[in-house]
C-alpha cells in the first residue's frame, strides 16, 4: 500500500524536507512545461524571468539553459521506478543532466 509506505520513518524524514517549499511562491505566477513534439517549435525565451517548472526531458530544448529554470521534475525517471536500467545507463543520464541543467535549478526526483 502506497499510503503505508509514506508513513515509514525513513520516507517521512525525506518528505519532511520538502516542507520548506510550502507556499514559497504563493500568489506568484508560475509556468509548468511538459514535453512533446510541439515544444521544439515553442519560443520559451519569453519565460526567461518567470518562475518555471520543467518536466522530464525538457532540458534537451535548445533554449532551456538560457532561461535559467527554477525547478525541474524527473517523474518516473529514477532507479527506484525504472529498475531495468543499467548502471551505465543511469550514469549517462546523470551526466547529461549535469551538462544541460543549470546548477541553480532545483531538481526533484522520485523517491
Amino acid at each position: 500500500n502506497l499510503y503505508l509506505k509514506f508513513k515509514e520513518p525513513e520516507t517521512l524524514a525525506v518528505l519532511n524536507k520538502n516542507k520548506v517549499l510550502k507556499d514559497i511562491h504563493k500568489n506568484d505566477r508560475c509556468f509548468i512545461l511538459g514535453t512533446g513534439p510541439s515544444i521544439k517549435r515553442t519560443d520559451i525565451k519569453k519565460l526567461k524571468n518567470e518562475k518555471c517548472i520543467f518536466v522530464s526531458q525538457f532540458y534537451l530544448h535548445q533554449d532551456y539553459a538560457s532561461i535559467n529554470p527554477m525547478y525541474h521534475i524527473f517523474s518516473g525517471m529514477s532507479p527506484h521506478i525504472n529498475g531495468k536500467a543499467t548502471y551505465d545507463q543511469w550514469l549517462s543520464f546523470f551526466k547529461q543532466i549535469e551538462a544541460c541543467v543549470p546548477t541553480e535549478t532545483m531538481l526533484f526526483m522520485n523517491y
